[in-house]
């Protein structure tokens, strides 16, 4: 399993290389649309970060996404365009900018997923079906080379059942440590769960540790080789005191146990169907290259784990959304001297757990409120109920609605006006039991009126 383990570290940072993409995007509202302005580049990594050049696929999709001409600055692509409800899918996902109106004042609301998949239940099916496919081909590996030896009935027994379930396991831990994010303690949490389950199965015993993290960091595999040796013998039934057998020397180096695994995978009907595939393609792609036993086993391996590369960044994400007030709600950091919310993240792999944006704010009419009430009555968290509850109003009752409270001044009794309403569509309150109050599909907005409007005075 350690080999594994330690292979996915591997692979996802050969995946993800040393090219890191980054976007900015900038928005503000100019009241009728959003001005969206998107800044990428790319960087090559090393001891001086160097900007490389945008790949032309990108840039020609962009240029169709904003329909004009980018400017270039620095090697920076700068893409300028207005959207009204729609925001486009420039770094990919999709999002909103959507304004609810009332006469008593507006919400707005940004919303935007960036990437990723919000197919969960396709998402953890994928992974669990890489995770059992992994321990099939394992299982069959193990089985070809030592399915006739002493001990192979109990190792076996623990590859198709306990060493599958930890898989699929570490799996789902791998899928739900991206709802933590990147930030430095919840990779540091993520890896000591990781430990702790793989600790309590037997994997390694605390001794072990340094002795495995550094076969796991070093360039030299073979220290992490012995490892899994010792960990097969004593699954096999073989104590700690014993030598390791010679049925496990296939493992006694890096390129023995490659060899072997890469001649195991060429068997299996699964590497077959990608064979075939490959010559159907090559009918049509004379140079395409056949499929290696290498490339299967690492796209297993990411599917199943994805976000074990917990080392790797993926490409960088920053969202900056202009602003004259402090929203409500909001999952991003406001900046007051900026006068802008914003937000970060690592935009990993396409399925990922989607990176969301959202912020809503509200805004007060204060001329209508002090005009028909005396002053602001409604105003933050309550303006947003009354103004969604108010925007699910038939046509019919916003007229009815609407008549009322036009028509209210602030010298009137208010507390009678618009405490004794209800709309025509409604029953009329109980004569006979005038204390129990009939419910009514005002009375939401009444209670936000009236729990700050006080009585009315004549001037």
């Amino acid at each position: 399993m350690r080999c594994f383990l330690a292979a996915l570290g591997l692979v996802a940072a050969g995946l993800a290389g040393c090219v890191r993409d980054y976007y900015e995007v900038e928005m503000r509202s100019d009241g009728k649309a959003i001005q969206r302005t998107l800044t990428c580049w790319r960087e090559e990594a090393g001891n001086q970060p160097k900007i490389v050049p945008v790949s032309q696929e990108q840039v020609n999709r962009l240029r169709q996404v904003y329909k004009s001409e980018p400017q270039v600055e620095d090697g920076k692509y700068v893409f300028r365009g207005k959207f009204v409800g729609t925001m486009p899918a420039d770094v990919g996902g999709a999002g909103t900018f959507t304004r609810f109106a009332s006469p008593l004042g507006d919400v707005t609301v940004y919303l935007e997923r960036f990437r990723g998949e919000d197919d969960l239940e396709a998402a953890l099916a994928r992974r669990r079906g890489a995770a059992d496919e992994l321990a099939d081909l394992v299982l069959g590996w193990l089985r070809a080379e030592l399915g006739s030896q002493p001990g192979w009935d109990r190792l076996e027994k623990f590859l198709d059942r306990d060493f599958r379930a930890d898989l699929k396991n570490l799996a789902i831990y791998s899928w739900t440590a991206q709802a933590a994010g990147d930030k430095p303690e919840a990779t540091a949490e993520f890896v000591a769960r990781i430990g702790q389950y793989l600790y309590e199965r037997q994997y390694f015993t605390p001794e072990q540790l340094p002795e495995l993290l550094r076969a796991a960091q070093g360039p030299d595999p073979q220290s992490l080789l012995r490892l899994v040796q010792r960990h097969l013998a004593r699954r096999m039934g073989i104590g700690p005191d014993q030598p390791v057998p010679a049925c496990l020397e296939f493992l006694s180096g890096p390129d023995r146990a490659s060899a072997s695994w890469s001649e195991y995978l060429r068997t299996t009907p699964v590497f077959g169907k990608r064979l075939e595939a490959w010559k159907q393609d090559k009918r049509r792609e004379p140079g395409a290259e056949p499929p290696k036993p290498e490339d299967m086993t690492g796209e297993i391996l990411v599917t199943a784990f994805a976000h074990l590369d917990v080392f790797s960044g993926g490409d960088s994400l920053s969202v900056k959304f202009q602003s004259s007030e402090r929203p409500l709600e909001t999952n991003g950091a406001w900046d007051e001297s900026a006068g802008a919310v914003q937000w970060s993240a690592s935009l990993r792999e396409r399925r990922a757990l989607p990176v969301v944006c959202f912020a809503l704010w509200t805004s007060a009419d204060g001329k209508f409120q002090e005009d028909h009430f005396g002053k602001v009555v409604v105003k933050g968290r309550e303006l947003a109920q009354y103004v969604m509850w108010y925007r699910g109003l038939t046509p019919e009752e916003i007229l009815e609605w609407d008549r009322l409270i036009s028509g209210c001044q602030p010298w009137q009794d208010l507390a009678k006006r618009i405490g004794n309403f209800r709309f025509s569509h409604e029953p009329p309150p109980d004569t006979q039991e005038p204390d129990e109050a009939t419910p009514s599909l005002a009375d939401l907005p009444k209670r936000l009126i009236l729990e700050d409007i006080g009585e009315g005075r004549r001037p």
